[in-house]
């Protein structure tokens, strides 16, 4: 699996978004990021493809092992 740099950013501003407040939105990260929605969306999408992020059915973002293990190296 080969993650952009620009992945890398989005799996790390989860962790950081879930380590300050205890869970992240997809609006949480477009604000940290400072990037449009519909950008994080596709990251979102694209990331849960690769096993490395979750979505919720009330939109709450978990980070997998692998992501969270991608995240933290990262950060």
């Amino acid at each position: 699996m080969t993650l952009t740099s620009s992945m890398e950013d989005y799996l790390e501003a989860v962790l950081m978004i879930q380590q300050k407040h205890g869970c992240a939105h997809c609006v949480d990260i477009s604000n940290h990021l400072n990037v449009t929605l519909p950008s994080v969306s596709r990251a979102v999408k694209e990331l849960s493809k690769m096993g490395c992020l979750i979505k919720e059915a009330d939109g709450t973002l978990s980070l997998t092992e692998t992501g969270y293990r991608i995240a933290s190296l990262v950060y």
